[in-house]
């Protein structure tokens, strides 16, 4: 009854977190960095590890830490070799929370999209990665018009014909006129062409082949998105982008 009780109470909290967060717009930010949370205890918990150095000793070692469960991690680990095997295949974590996120990055194939290429981590640490090897180092090329900026070169042109040169692409069979080829190429084969894409395991029919890509990702292989800054799981990267723009004010 107890456990029972304690996993009710959970959910109410996680959902009450959920709509401050997703519908209410509302955040905790720290004021003395750039964190932000949707939880005020998370806050209050980062506040007194990160700015006012409060420490948790072990009894066993001269180890410090600088949360509570951290400590409980590596005394398990550490001085009582507690392991958590996953129900799924071989792994045993040395916490909960790493075979948490085991199942999420294998079995869930959770996914960390890159915002500047089409690269998808399993890892918050293997996306990073990515980033500073792919893209730290790369040339950008900003729009001398405005506040665009590319990090290719044909995506900056691609901009200045559509946006500032305003170049359009006319159908010949209707009135549309498109500001890229390839929506000119997308618009007549779903209007005029009768173009769809099966997905071959539920019969569910598209217009385009990243519409089929998403609904393939999200209903059969449960791949998800999730923030870096709070708990939330988007089934789309488009979804992922609006919610941090809405709650943690990302341009």
């Amino acid at each position: 009854m107890k456990i029972l009780l304690i996993h009710v109470v959970s959910v109410i909290m996680s959902l009450k977190s959920h709509k401050k967060s997703k519908h209410e717009g509302i955040a905790y930010s720290c004021d003395q960095c750039e964190f932000v949370t949707v939880r005020r205890y998370h806050l209050k918990r980062h506040v007194e590890s990160k700015h006012e150095g409060i420490r948790f000793s072990c009894d066993q070692c001269d180890y410090e830490a600088s949360l509570p469960e951290i400590l409980k991690y590596h005394k398990e680990s550490k001085h009582e070799g507690v392991r958590y095997p996953c129900d799924k295949c071989d792994y045993a974590a040395m916490a909960a929370g790493d075979l948490k996120k085991h199942k999420k990055t294998v079995h869930d194939r959770i996914r960390f999209p890159c915002d500047l290429c089409e690269y998808m981590g399993p890892k918050l640490t293997s996306l990073k990665h990515h980033v500073e090897k792919k893209h730290t180092t790369k040339t950008c090329y900003p729009c001398d018009q405005c506040k665009y900026v590319a990090s290719k070169l044909e995506s900056l042109k691609s901009h200045i014909r559509s946006i500032h040169d305003k170049i359009r692409y006319p159908c010949d069979q209707c009135d549309y006129n498109a500001t890229k080829t390839s929506h000119l190429k997308f618009h007549k084969q779903s209007r005029h062409e009768g173009v769809k894409y099966i997905c071959d395991q539920c019969g569910f029919e598209a217009l385009q082949k990243g519409t089929l890509k998403h609904h393939k990702e999200s209903k059969h292989e449960m791949i998800r998105y999730p923030c870096d800054k709070c708990e939330y799981l988007a089934q789309a990267v488009g979804d992922l982008k609006k919610h941090k723009k809405a709650v943690h004010k990302e341009v």
